[in-house]
């Protein structure tokens, strides 16, 4: 810049003024995330578990899908999601390719031990890897789909971060 001149931050204000009221709109106009409480409640009540990360995409996806208020409140705060950012020594113990990993009590299913620095999980699960919609998480745990639920406007699942 030459000598004597002043930046002018106008300009740069007016674009992250515009950015933030564009923004701000589409979120506005894309509707309110749906929270999905009571079939939350039940994927956590089956025994249903995730395996996931803070960094994780997919994992972020899943949260959308049920809502993050009824994923925190219904899901995870009763201890059915577990961090492998958390604790990678229980992930590794698992075998965790990628997440979101997702276990289900099964009979037919493998035995696990896994063992970490914070979190446990031991019995016989069924596997099944990557994002799912709330149409297969409710095959996968026998609950009923929510009343409110409908296929033609439920966001997308769909993507796995391992190999």
């Amino acid at each position: 810049m030459p000598k004597g001149k002043k930046f002018n931050a106008k300009p740069l204000a007016v674009i992250v003024i515009l950015a933030l009221v564009v923004g701000g709109g589409i979120m506005f106009l894309g509707g309110k995330e749906k929270n999905y409480y009571d079939f939350a409640s039940c994927m956590a009540s089956s025994g249903l578990q995730e395996i996931g990360s803070d960094s994780c995409l997919h994992c972020e996806n899943e949260k959308r899908i049920i809502g993050h208020d009824a994923f925190k409140k219904n899901f995870d705060d009763v201890g059915n999601y577990y961090r492998c950012n958390f604790d990678p020594l229980f992930c590794s113990e698992l075998g965790i390719r990628g997440t979101p990993t997702w276990y289900m009590p099964s009979a037919s299913g493998k035995q696990i031990s896994a063992q970490g620095s914070m979190y446990s999980l031991s019995g016989t699960y069924t596997e099944y890897l990557g994002e799912k919609t709330i149409s297969e998480l409710a095959q996968i745990t026998g609950c009923a789909l929510p009343a409110d639920y409908d296929l033609t406007v439920a966001p997308a699942a769909g993507g796995y971060t391992g190999a």
